[in-house]
């Protein structure tokens, strides 16, 4: 339920506790003064009544010791009380047990009367009720109203009256109280006066105190409302003098904000950080972008060579196997005889022929090959620059922390893709050395061959007397034309693997390009976070 109610109204709760149980401890110390003061003057009257019994029981003594007799010693003792005065006008009486007046200073009217039924204002008959008293234990106290002398008004007044059995008297002497009211009211407004003093001086602490707790509870709320759903200003700073819990709520506060500040503070340099590395990125990323591009047509004239190549190798098997022909039919017409001889001088022409198309291919092969290695080491730095810019990428995006996190997978893959490429390019370099020595093979063979061509047609004078000669020529032709024609399959095989991997590279191209999209749009989703970032940073005064 407490927690429902604000400190301030605990505090005045409490205060008000504390005031209404003064104001009861007032009531209950209020509602015994009144009876304590009466009974202060009962025991009075007691002890003054005692005295006088005392008074009598000395002439009673005198009686018993003779030196008085009876008579004697009754008329001085009541004589003797007659007199006895105290404070001022307060006296003593006696009356016997038939409740006759044996004695009364101020009602000397009374005096041997029987005031069995006398009775005051309310009716009372006091003297009867003091004689039923004394008879059960020879002392009672009885209030009643009786005029004071010299006066007709009757006021309260107790009196205490004791039995004097050897004689029969019954001695009683009173107080008046109506003074009991008067000194009550006044014992009530000093009372009243002091708890209003003190209430006044309660409440003027409470005050003072409830104000020195709740304001700087008030001040910290204010600050903290201020904080989260005002301008944001954390320059704020609670002053509060002390050594207590709220001094210690303060400086808490204050530190708080404090760290709170420079955490808000480095946020905003490291926001101001990330949208530069995102602007550096988008710019690796653009020139990513173009080298790709510009590594995409440089792979499309790769493959465009290559096939070419294919081309250039299937005519140099088709002229190989046309020259096996060929020598079939010249080795016919060398057996056929000289008849032939013609026929045979032009087909060493043909064969001359072929063979220089075949030198013109295999060196247009070498010279395609040393294209591809060109194209593969352009290749191969496109993809070392690649790598080393796919590391710088996860280097920013390292830097970059949470927001980062997505751009550095895609710097991962394209610097995986470099990798692959790289490898690509080396299996290639690989293939194209050895397409090269092949192709240096078939020159050389191609060379014997024309060289053998030459001295054909140079010695076609002298073929008659040489045909076994031209026979065993004949036949080293056709051995090579079969080496010549395994070269071009195998040179065949070879460029179409070439074919195969450079399309895999264009592949891998066509898959950086993507990547490299993706990162842009990672780039972009980083720039307008670091964006955001920045405008929630504005909201708070550092």
């Amino acid at each position: 339920m407490l927690k429902n109610l604000s400190i301030k109204t605990r505090l005045f709760a409490i205060v008000g506790v504390a005031v209404l149980g003064q104001i009861l401890v007032c009531w209950l110390v209020l509602s015994g003064l009144k009876q304590s003061i009466l009974e202060e003057k009962r025991l009075s009257t007691l002890y003054l009544s005692q005295v006088a019994v005392a008074l009598v029981n000395n002439y009673h003594s005198k009686v018993g010791a003779g030196e008085l007799d009876e008579a004697k010693a009754k008329q001085l003792a009541l004589a003797e009380l007659k007199s006895l005065r105290y404070k001022e006008n307060d006296y003593y009486f006696v009356i016997d047990q038939q409740v006759t007046m044996l004695m009364h200073p101020f009602r000397p009217d009374l005096d041997g009367k029987d005031v069995a039924s006398f009775k005051d204002k309310q009716g009372e008959p006091l003297f009867q009720n003091m004689a039923d008293g004394v008879a059960d234990d020879g002392s009672h106290s009885v209030f009643y109203n009786w005029p004071k002398p010299g006066a007709t008004e009757e006021v309260p007044k107790i009196t205490h009256v004791e039995l004097f059995k050897p004689w029969g008297w019954i001695v009683g002497t009173g107080i008046y109280i109506d003074d009991v009211d008067a000194s009550f009211y006044e014992v009530v407004m000093q009372l009243a006066v002091l708890v209003v003093l003190v209430v006044g001086l309660m409440l003027a602490l409470s005050w003072y105190v409830t104000r020195s707790v709740v304001k700087p509870m008030t001040d910290v709320v204010s600050a903290m409302q201020d904080i989260a759903s005002g301008d944001g200003d954390l320059t704020v700073k609670l002053s509060y003098d002390g050594k207590d819990e709220l001094a210690a709520l303060a400086t808490a506060f204050n530190l708080f904000v404090g760290k709170i500040r420079q955490l808000i503070t480095s946020v905003s340099v490291t926001s101001v950080q990330v949208s530069e590395s995102a602007v550096d990125v988008a710019r690796i990323s653009q020139q990513i972008s173009r080298e790709s591009v510009q590594q995409q047509q440089e792979t499309d004239m790769v493959a465009t060579a290559i096939t070419q190549m294919s081309s250039a190798i299937a005519e140099v098997a088709q002229s190989a196997e046309q020259a096996n022909h060929e020598t079939g039919q010249v080795e016919t017409l060398v057996q056929q005889g000289m008849q032939l001889m013609k026929a045979s001088v032009d087909s060493i022409h043909t064969q001359s022929q072929t063979i220089e198309q075949s030198s013109v291919a295999a060196a247009s092969l070498y010279t395609s090959s040393q294209n591809i290695s060109h194209v593969l080491n352009i290749i191969n730095k496109l993809a070392d620059q690649t790598n080393l810019l796919a590391l710088n990428a996860a280097i920013e995006a390292a830097r970059a922390g949470e927001h980062g996190r997505g751009f550095s997978v895609v710097a991962d893959e394209v610097r995986t893709l470099a990798h692959q490429t790289q490898k690509s390019t080396q299996e290639i370099s690989g293939i194209i050395a050895e397409l090269q020595q092949g192709t240096q093979q078939m020159t050389a063979a191609v060379q014997e061959s024309k060289t053998a061509a030459e001295l054909n047609i140079n010695l076609a004078a002298q073929v008659q007397q040489a045909l076994t000669d031209i026979a065993n020529s004949i036949a080293q032709i056709s051995d090579m034309n079969a080496h010549i024609a395994t070269a071009a399959e195998q040179q065949s095989a070879v460029a179409g693997e070439v074919d195969q991997n450079v399309h895999t590279i264009s592949q891998l191209v066509h898959q950086t390009a993507g990547a490299i999209k993706g990162s842009d749009q990672s780039t972009q989703r980083l720039t307008q976070l670091s964006q955001d970032l920045k405008e929630l940073v504005k909201q708070f005064k550092v």
